[in-house]
């Protein structure tokens, strides 16, 4: 199957789970349709400045995909700095936020798991 990203549904979520700013979000919904648990699997462009909320992900997990930009990503309390390639996990019954700290945002996938 292809998906094609021109053809993706396009959010916009203002002050997700709590943070600042925006998140712009193109959504992989046909992907749902596979076998497996995966619930999301979009495309989220997080504005400069702009943060998803310290969050628990209690019946899923997620991860991101780092594709553009650098980030400040808080795991469980600890906060790194992610940049392109770079991949985080956050397992059921952790938490974690990011915050977009390149002055043209931070491009990733994110794919929740229940």
């Amino acid at each position: 199957m292809v998906i094609r990203f021109k053809e993706l549904e396009k959010k916009r979520m203002e002050k997700p789970r709590g943070g600042v700013g925006f998140v712009d979000a193109d959504v992989y919904k046909d992907i749902l349709n596979i076998e497996g648990k995966i619930t999301a699997f979009n495309h989220m462009t997080l504005g400069s400045g702009s943060s998803i909320g310290y969050h628990q992900h209690v019946d899923d997990m997620e991860i991101y995909l780092i594709l553009e930009g650098k980030a400040k990503y808080n795991n469980n309390g600890e906060e790194v700095f992610v940049e392109k390639g770079d991949l985080t996990f956050c397992n059921k019954n952790e938490l974690h936020s990011i915050e977009a700290i390149d002055e043209k945002g931070v491009q990733f996938l994110a794919v929740i798991i229940g």
